[in-house]
Parts: structure tokens; C-alpha cells; sequence
């Protein structure tokens, strides 16, 4: 795919922390790895505090660190020929009028709405609906078409609807509110499959109590799609592995964990593709139990994947680069 002329550059501000999660980061390196493939040059800033410069080294990047709390202080890096991606909520609106004053083309991944006003480029994946206050001129990429899930999920895209052996959870990079040893003790009462394998993120604590017979336990593994493959079900979050969960074919019943989880947990269902059980502990308590119990039945998870691979289709990063980096 040709994207662009020699001069440009695709520069990359993404952070990654306990209290914000890794999806920030993992979204942005779906369009890095596109962009990478294309031959783009690309420089990707991240805030000296937390865990993205390690996940952006770890991906093949090399990461240039920043003031976390300094919105605009990054952007003195900046060419007018940049185009910028910004998926950082933190930085709000000063960081978009700052790349504008650069004359850098700037865009944002928000699923809240913050910044999005004065971003030149618009991508919400888990919306079909352009935001209200996207700025004359700017171009919204919407709905699950635009979905950034990275390359090596792709390889693993396959029909789900053999007999129920293996559910994975996975919540996210951290687990600020401690949903994992909730979600535990529930497999405890309702297990509907014979092994169970917890995806740990590198700020999510390692359930430390005696160990159970039907756990497994991987830490921030180098391979999370392979991993994922061997999941018949998913118990996660709503957020950036849900998509990945999707493209993957498999069913999952989502948790919000997250304030910007709800229009991609509530998209999900509506398609389809997935079982919302609800918010945090609350909805767990009242709602995964039923949810487990409604994927137990094969017919029920082939339903269930087959709107999954249909949804998500795994191209979402390529559209995303074309849209923003192709020349005029």
C-alpha cells in the first residue's frame, strides 16, 4: 500500500500505566505496524512515567520519552509535515492546539471525547456514529470497521464451536478496581470449561492465594494472540481486547472496566458478537455467572463467533493508515 511521499512522518503519542491500562498503547501500535510495513519513518513519544516505553521498545519501536503531565512540551519535536496520532486522554485540547500551531496534521483515537474537537482526524472504532462536535473539515473513521487490532491476531482468525475445553480472561493491562480474584472466586462456583487461562498485564497482580488445579497463569506473555488461540470463550474487558477477541472468533462475555469501555462493550453486544454482563465488581457478581452459563452450549458460541469474525474483520489498522497518511 502506498501511503505517502518521503517526507513524511507518522509521529506517535501513546502512554501506558496501571491506572490507564496498555490499550492506549497496543491501539496505536496496530497503525505503527502498518505504518512500519509501508516504510514510514515513525517517532513515538511516550510519557517518562509508567509502562510504555517498555511496550513500544518490546514491539520493535524505539520510544522517545516526555514529560508525563506536560500536554504540549512533546510537541517542539514536531514538522509541519508530520501527521500525528494522538491516544493519550490525558493531554486533552492545549496537545491538539499545539500540533496544529506546529502545522502538523493531527489525529486522535477517543472514545470519550476528549481533545477530539480539534483533531484534524477523528478514529472511533466503537461508535458508528461521527461525535457530535467533530470541527468542519475533519474526517471521522467510525464504527468497527476502524477496530485497531494489531497484526499478529490476524493469524488466529477461525471459527470457534468445538467442545467447550479452555476460557481465557483477560482484563486488560491492570486490574485497578481488583476484578480478578472476583472473577476467580465465581469460576470457583460456575466453571463451564475444564481449564482456565488468566492473562496477566504487567500491572495486574498475580492471584497469590493456593493455587487452583484448573489455572493457568500467563504474565504479560510475548505472544497474547497465541495464547488467546487456545480459548473455546473469553471472559474480558471491553476495551481494545475485545476487538482483538472479535477478530480472533472468539465469544466473549465483556465487563466494563473502564469509563471509555461502554460504546464498544454495548457495540459488541448489539452485533452480536458478545454477552455484556455489565460494570466492575457489580456487574460480575450479578450477571457473569449467567453470562458462563450462557456460553457453555456449542451452537450458542458459534453463534456467537461467527458475528464475532464478521464484525471485526482485522483490517481496521490498514483503512486507519490510508486515511491519515495518504498523500493529499
Amino acid at each position: 500500500m502506498a501511503l505517502v511521499d518521503e517526507m513524511t512522518r507518522l509521529v506517535i503519542r501513546a502512554d501506558a500505566s496501571a491506572t490507564i491500562g496498555i490499550g492506549h498503547v497496543m491501539r496505536s501500535l496496530a497503525v505503527a505496524e502498518v505504518a512500519r510495513d509501508c516504510g514510514v519513518d515513525i517517532l513515538w513519544i511516550v510519557g517518562d512515567a509508567g509502562a510504555g516505553a517498555e511496550l513500544v521498545s518490546r514491539h520493535g519501536f524505539a520510544p522517545t520519552l516526555c514529560a508525563w503531565g506536560d500536554p504540549v512540551g512533546w510537541t517542539t519535536a514536531l514538522r509541519p509535515s508530520d501527521t500525528v496520532l494522538v491516544d493519550a486522554y490525558h493531554l486533552g485540547r492545549e496537545a491538539f492546539d499545539a500540533v496544529r500551531h506546529r502545522g502538523a496534521r493531527s489525529c486522535a483515537v477517543d472514545s470519550i471525547g476528549t481533545g477530539w474537537q480539534e483533531a484534524d482526524v477523528v478514529i472511533c472504532a466503537d461508535s458508528d456514529v461521527p461525535p457530535s462536535g467533530v470541527r468542519p473539515g475533519s474526517v471521522a473513521l467510525c464504527g468497527l470497521p476502524h477496530a485497531l487490532v494489531r497484526h499478529e491476531f490476524l493469524r488466529f482468525r477461525r471459527l470457534r464451536a468445538r467442545e467447550f475445553d479452555c476460557l481465557a480472561v483477560c482484563l486488560g493491562g491492570g486490574d485497578p478496581c481488583g476484578l480478578v480474584p472476583v472473577v476467580l472466586d465465581i469460576l470457583d462456583e460456575v466453571r463451564p470449561a475444564s481449564r482456565v487461562v488468566l492473562l496477566a498485564g504487567p500491572h495486574v497482580p498475580v492471584p497469590s492465594e493456593a493455587p487452583r488445579s484448573w489455572l493457568e497463569v500467563h504474565r504479560n506473555p510475548d505472544q497474547v494472540a497465541a495464547v488467546l488461540d487456545q480459548a473455546d470463550a473469553a471472559i474480558s474487558g471491553g476495551g481494545t481486547t475485545a476487538l482483538e477477541l472479535m477478530c480472533m472468533g472468539i465469544p466473549a462475555a465483556l465487563i466494563k472496566v473502564a469509563d471509555n469501555q461502554d460504546c464498544a462493550s454495548h457495540l459488541a453486544a448489539t452485533t452480536g458478537a458478545a454477552i455484556y454482563v455489565g460494570e466492575g465488581k457489580a456487574g460480575a457478581h450479578a450477571n457473569l455467572a449467567g453470562a458462563l452459563r450462557a456460553l457453555a452450549p456449542t451452537g450458542e458460541r458459534r453463534r456467537l463467533s461467527q458475528a464475532a469474525l464478521a464484525a471485526v474483520d482485522g483490517r481496521g489498522p490498514e483503512r486507519v493508515a490510508r486515511a491519515i497518511l495518504a498523500p493529499g
